[in-house]
């Protein structure tokens, strides 16, 4: 077997790394199967080889080298990521006489259903000029694949299982790898209790019972930052369509 460099094998990754979609440009046969000009898949990964693991749209899985097989290597897709963190929040009753009774009305994310639209709303109001395009991937500093794979990334409140959550909707370029997954969950989770997220807990929303003030991150084992597959593996099973297998080649 020939020994591709290192530096290869790093350029290659670097340039074509997971989720990049693969288009062939002629027929050719598999063990999985024969596959048609024009077919695409889905790069998973390129070994220490250099074969580019490929999963077609049809399930098969095929491997494809540069020196051997006619294939094109297609512009990442945009696709959507969700994060999901728990909510809290407080009305402040100013009807009550802080003498003889504490006026904070505590509210967890069950509680807080009722209030999506305010909230919501709230979110809105918010956001700065200079976060039309990004969103809050605007004060993201770091030169690296999360800051060029996420082209942006906002704070949502939605209604899910009888909770509300705070949702950060972000457009991701191709796939993140499970270490950017991390570093973008580090940094949302930083702007959720001390950047963005600190200046939202302070401002005021109108409610009938008074004003209420939302925790979008808190302390205890309750709060976690989870992306919808994590936060919801019930349903992704259940909307999982059945896949069609095949053997690599």
């Amino acid at each position: 077997m020939e020994t591709i460099p290192g530096y290869v094998l790093d350029f290659l990754r670097e340039q074509f790394p997971e989720g990049t979609r693969v288009q062939l440009r002629e027929d050719m046969e598999s063990d999985a199967g024969v596959m048609k000009a024009g077919d695409i898949g889905t790069l998973e990964h390129i070994d220490d080889a250099g074969t580019f693991h490929v999963r077609m749209n049809d399930g098969a899985e095929v491997g494809l080298t540069m020196d051997r097989d006619g294939f094109d290597m297609l512009p990442p897709e945009i696709t959507g990521l969700k994060l999901y963190m728990p909510m809290t929040a407080e009305i402040i009753d100013e009807d009550v006489d802080e003498r003889y009774e504490d006026p904070e009305i505590p509210l967890d994310s069950y509680n807080l259903v009722g209030y999506r639209d305010e909230i919501e709303a709230a979110l809105e109001r918010e956001k700065m000029p200079e976060e039309a395009e990004r969103g809050i991937m605007r004060w993201y500093s770091d030169p690296d694949g999360v800051n060029r794979k996420v082209l942006s990334a906002e704070f949502r409140a939605e209604v899910r299982d009888d909770r509300l959550w705070c949702v950060t909707d972000c457009k991701v370029l191709g796939r993140l790898t499970p270490k950017e997954l991390d570093a973008l969950k580090g940094f949302i989770s930083g702007q959720a209790s001390d950047g963005w997220g600190e200046n939202f807990e302070q401002r005021e929303i109108e409610t009938p019972q008074g004003d209420m003030y939302v925790h979008m991150w808190q302390y205890g084992g309750d709060w976690s930052i989870q992306t919808e597959e994590e936060r919801f593996p019930a349903d992704r099973k259940k909307a999982e369509p059945d896949k069609k297998r095949g053997k690599a080649r």
